[in-house]
């Protein structure tokens, strides 16, 4: 079996496997048709905690509602929900049991933290929501009321106490901004006192549980004391806290528990928590909460909202309670289930009321209160609008979002419908969990309508986009994350290794998942765009829309980006080879592999007090630089890194790299390395940063969210790397989150390390590179020999290739687009890094730098045929080892490319027989900035600016990737600023003979500018041409569409603002990308309408457009930054 073919049954067992996982469905039954909140007036009210509550008719009508006597109660209140998907949960809303008396209703309430007995008590956090919640609206229909337990007759002895709890814990901060645990007091230096009350207390024997938090620096003892009556009693608390032994451990936790006899029978007093060193030093340590569990006298206090909790131990049927001086009045619910409370028949006996219990049970509980008092208030209310998710019909895409960024939401709706015709859903996260969670906010609910949508789409439910960031504080106690969409965080916060936060846990859909997620299965794709605010999910969708809706189809459409690190004795470099060799020999890309290895460039030269293993990679963060704008397809990471940067000590790429650089082509990114994505954090990464980046940066990417294992890490990137470029393997190319989703289906057993991955992107993006459908089928009129060919510097290639029909040799005549001819140089050996197989085999992996580029020329297909003409550059280094032709193409009207490759390309020595003479220099036809029209010498521009630049020559213009001296290059102010890798925005065409440049230039300061540029021909023959710009004023002045995506035929908007006393005259321009002129005009009053035509009347095509103008009030003046225009097709029907 061949290798290609092992990879064919690899991926096919694979799918099998993926489609069996997903085959699974609950019973239809598991989701209603419809939501009860579809119709009627309904009212959303909160409660902070369990008890008892009433809601009087004066506060109904308050409400809204006329008909106090018909509202009703909907709900399940507060609580974290399973995370098991065993059909058991309850779905929508459903009817809550009451009570009425003197015109109140009366119910059970569920607040957000629950509580569990075994021996004492302890407690089970929220940390998604601080309140349970409940529905209100009116109906005639029979209400549920409250169950009544028959009458007992226990002959026991009466018991007159029951066990009860009191509780503390204030959610103040946080060490580690992972999972869900916020913590309490400081205690690093002092000791925490706090109050505690125990109503009816009825003996001084209780438990006391406290947990503490804390980062030490050697060892440290923490303490506790009760404090009641003036007695202070300590604790024998023996417990705790060693240093964190490694840098993955936030801080250590202690929980001890004592029993302790209070000095006497104290209802009031207070707990002293504190810690104490006893090594080292404390350098942080907070009181997380602490448990008091006690007994006390069945007796209805007056100041604890007229209710008291009863918990029984080992309650029989045989066993009565007394409540001692019980009156008629009292009433007392079973809660061993919240939602469905069961009121118990009281019996009037000597010095109070008794009942039994209905059955034996380990644990039974109950709760006393008196109806005619006041009880507990619920927290707030508000009006709700109709919804029926339950309703919906099944999209191929699901964005979940907030509120706050629905209008973008329905922007990334719009543009898949519109260009891809794709069926889309925008639902506001609130409005599932008012059906799925009773309103509460839990990534449950989410998870609950994918998995309705999943089971009743039969496979056409394919991605969920959660367009918003996510926090580890979901309840928005730190404030400043209100706006932000649910995110699943794992319950700890102490450790690096077990505290993270995974999108994967939506995605999770088979029956009787999520009792282990690291070995659950993803059955759809999962994207994030992890924006903070409105404008980041505004310019996060602009660049979205540029790139999907007016696809910039060239020659960077067949490159690829491979970067690592050094260290660990040459492993992230043989890992990285790994996937160089993946994509060459095993998926046949065909593409063009450039490589940023971190060990091929020396460090830098200026940092004497920099150890040189640590001293910055100048050389790689600038062919970095240049590779990103001249345009790569897709791009990996392997190594070290962290928020701040790649690579561990050579600041190859930081967060300001990322920021401060620009380019037009974005890749698609995978990374194998640690926690550049922590969205979840206060702290962006630099992944994150390169998301967010409007002009750079990347469409999406594969980043780790956590610290990760290398090994896995390597595993799960060559998992992406074989579900992207799967064309090879199986005939189609996936959507971003079908990649995505198959990558970490790879996994067949247990692995959490996958989890810490997370796609930031829209996971409905299609993945669309090539398909290896050219055949070069002879150069210089010759066919192409099977040994390949000789070329020599200086000599006329000329090229001629077919375009094939997919899977086949038969021309495919339809094929008419422009084409790429692009010689590359030969591959230089580098290193040879030992690798030991799982077998513990030694082999030896040769490492290769990136070919060079010698010559690309634009052509053009005709009806399948391509022909073109390279002219091998005069400083082309020869040798024994081949280069590569490669052929890329794009079919006109369609997302259609193609490529193709003849590899054995021998670059000879220079041979004056071979060589064409070329003596004189090319010239500069066209230079000016925006708009050829209107560009003069002297001309005002926006300090941002686009650069356009034509020259000719006789023979070929040289555009070689590496060449020294013999360059194109730009002088800004005689060359006080000239880091401009114009290379990467120049397009050759017209065989070599003519080169377009379109360049932005931006950050220019104000005033009179000076700008040269040089160009030189393949014999390096050179001209130059200067011209003089002004800069003027900000003023901040900007021209804007309400949206940068247009149907086409509909006008379009244009506004203006500045920060001017007084509108001045604008000249409005509206440009194609090569700064053609297509429409203008000049006005002073805005808003102004472009109806989509030129100058000439003519109706524009769809495309993209560039919108700007120049501005002049008599005092001020100046330009107006580039906006962009994306004329569409309307929704596909």
């Amino acid at each position: 079996m061949t290798k290609a073919s092992v990879h064919k049954t690899v991926l096919a067992l694979l799918c099998a496997i993926g489609a069996a996982f997903c085959a699974q469905a609950l019973p239809a039954t598991a989701f209603a048709s419809s939501s009860k909140l579809a119709s009627g007036r309904w009212v959303k009210i909160s409660i902070p905690d369990n008890g008892v509550y009433q809601i009087t008719y004066d506060e109904l009508q308050a409400m809204g509602f006329s008909a106090p006597q018909n509202v009703r109660i909907f709900g399940q209140g507060g609580g974290l929900m399973s995370e098991l998907l065993d059909g058991s949960h309850i779905d929508d809303l459903q009817p809550v049991p009451v009570m009425r008396q003197n015109n109140k209703i009366i119910f059970y309430g569920k607040g957000p933290v629950s509580f569990t007995y075994d021996q004492t008590f302890s407690r089970k956090d929220n940390g998604y929501d601080t309140a349970g919640y409940y529905f209100l609206t009116e109906a005639t229909s029979a209400e549920p009321t409250i169950a009544v337990s028959a009458a007992t007759t226990a002959s026991g002895t009466p018991v007159s106490t029951s066990i009860d709890y009191f509780w503390h814990e204030r959610d103040l901060c946080t060490l580690s901004y992972s999972g869900r645990q916020l913590l309490g007091e400081d205690i690093t230096v002092d000791n925490a006192a706090i109050d505690f009350y125990l109503p009816q207390l009825s003996s001084t024997s209780v438990n006391v549980r406290t947990v503490y938090a804390a980062q030490v620096s050697e060892l440290a003892q923490v303490n506790a004391a009760i404090v009641t009556g003036g007695n202070r009693q300590e604790l024998p608390y023996t417990a705790t806290i060693a240093a964190p032994g490694s840098n993955y451990i936030f801080y250590r936790i202690a929980s001890p528990q004592a029993d302790v006899d209070l000095a006497s029978l104290q209802q009031r007093g207070q707990l002293e928590a504190g810690i104490t060193p006893t090594a080292g030093v404390i350098n942080s340590a907070k009181l997380d909460y602490f448990i008091i569990t006690y007994q006390h006298n069945n007796i209805l206090p007056s100041d604890n909202d007229n209710q008291l909790r009863m918990g029984f131990p080992a309650a029989t049927t045989s066993q009565p309670v007394m409540l001692p001086g019980a009156g008629s009045n009292v009433v007392v619910w079973n809660v061993d289930n919240p939602l469905a409370p069961v009121s118990m028949t009281l019996t009037q006996a000597t010095g109070g009321r008794t009942f039994g219990h209905a059955v034996s049970a380990d644990y039974a509980q109950y709760i006393m209160f008196d109806p005619a008092k006041e009880l507990k208030h619920i927290g707030g209310y508000r009006a709700v609008e109709n919804q029926n998710l339950h309703a919906m019909e099944v999209p191929e895409l699901l964005i979940v979002t907030s509120q706050a960024f629905y209008d973008q939401a329905l922007r990334v709706a719009r543009l898949h419908e519109q260009v891809d015709g794709i069926k889309v859903a925008v639902v506001e996260q609130e409005h599932i969990f008012n059906e799925f969670s009773s309103g509460a906010k839990d990534p449950m609910a989410v998870r609950l309508l994918c998995k309705m949508l999943y089971d009743r789409g039969n496979g056409a439910f394919k991605n969920l986009l959660l367009l918003g960031n996510g926090t580890y504080d979901n309840r928005n106690i730190m404030g400043n994350h209100g706006k932000l969409v649910v995110n699943y965080e794992t319950p700890g916060s102490d450790s690096e290794r077990d505290s993270f936060t995974t999108d994967d846990f939506f995605g999770f859909l088979l029956d009787n998942s999520g009792r282990d997620i690291a070995s659950d299965k993803l059955c759809i794709g999962v994207g994030r765009f992890t924006c903070n605010n409105e404008n980041e999910a505004h310019n996060n969708v602009d660049k979205l829309i540029k790139y999907v809706a007016e696809p910039d189809y060239g020659s960077w459409r067949n490159n690829i980006m491979l970067t690592c690190d050094d260290y660990d004795d040459g492993l992230h470099m043989s890992q990285t080879e790994g996937v160089a060799n993946i994509l060459k020999d095993n998926l046949l890309t065909q593409m063009n592999i450039n490589k940023v290895y971190c060990p091929m460039f020396p460090r830098a030269i200026d940092e004497p007090a920099v150890e040189e293993r640590s001293r910055t990679s100048k050389e790689g963060k600038r062919h970095w630089v240049e590779l990103s704008q001249r345009g790569q397809y897709f791009a990996t990471y392997v190594g070290h890194a962290g928020p701040n940067m790649f690579t561990k000590q050579a600041h190859m790429w930081t967060k300001n790299d990322a920021l401060n650089t620009s380019f037009s082509h974005l890749p698609i990114w995978t990374t194998a390395c640690c926690d550049v994505a922590r969205y979840d954090s206060d702290q962006r990464g630099v992944a994150d940063v390169m998301f967010h980046k409007p002009d750079g940066g990347c469409i999406a990417v594969l980043g780790s969210t956590r610290a990760a294992y290398a090994s896995s890490n390597d595993e799960l990137n060559r998992a992406f790397v074989n579900a992207m470029f799967s064309y090879h393997n199986n005939g189609t190319m996936p959507t971003l989150g079908e990649a995505y989703k198959n990558s970490k289906l790879h996994f067949s057993g247990t692995n959490s390390n996958k989890l810490v991955f997370a796609l930031l992107g829209d996971p409905a993006i299609n993945i669309n590179y090539p398909k290896p459908n050219v055949i070069i089928t002879r150069i210089n009129g010759k066919a192409v020999p099977a040994n390949g060919i000789d070329v020599y510097p200086m000599q006329e290639i000329n090229i001629e290739a077919d375009i094939t029909l997919d899977g086949s040799s038969t021309l495919n005549s339809n094929f008419t687009g422009d084409a790429y001819a692009s010689l590359y140089g030969h591959e230089q050996l580098f290193d040879s890094i030992r690798v030991i197989s799982a077998g513990g085999v030694a082999n030896y992996r040769k490492i290769y730098k990136e070919r060079e580029l010698l010559a690309e020329v634009k052509g053009r297909v005709n009806r399948g045929h391509f022909t073109g003409k390279i002219i091998v550059p005069r400083y082309t280094q020869s040798s024994t080892e081949p280069g590569i032709l490669r052929i890329y193409a794009h079919q006109q009207g369609t997302h259609n490319m193609v490529n193709g490759e003849l590899r054995n390309v021998r670059i000879k020595e220079f041979d004056p027989a071979k060589a064409i003479t070329d003596t004189q220099a090319p010239v500069v036809e066209s230079i000016y900035f925006n708009d050829e029209n209107s560009f003069g010498d002297g001309s005002i521009v926006a300090s941002n600016s686009t650069l356009y630049v034509r020259a000719t020559d006789d023979h070929a213009i040289n555009t070689q990737s590496q060449s020294v001296g013999n360059s194109m290059k730009v002088l800004l102010d005689d060359g006080q600023a000239s880091d401009f890798n114009i290379k990467a925005f120049a397009t050759c065409s017209n065989d070599g003979k003519q080169v377009d440049v379109a360049m932005p230039v931006t950050g220019m300061s104000d005033g009179l500018h000076r700008l040269t540029f040089t160009v030189f021909d393949v014999a390096g023959n050179t001209t130059s041409r200067t011209i003089n710009f002004m800069v003027g004023q900000d003023n901040g002045a900007r021209l804007s569409t309400p949206d940068i995506m247009a149907t086409k035929g509909e006008p379009v908007t244009i506004g203006f603002s500045s920060n001017l006393g007084s509108m001045p005259q604008v000249d409005v321009k509206v440009t194609d990308t090569a700064g053609r002129l297509v429409w203008s005009t000049t006005t002073s009053s805005f808003p102004i309408t472009w109806n989509q035509r030129s100058n000439s009347g003519q109706a524009v095509a769809n495309g993209h457009y560039r919108l700007f103008g120049t501005y002049n009030d008599g005092t001020n003046f100046g330009g107006t930054p580039i906006e962009d225009i994306i004329i569409v097709d309307p929704v596909k029907n």
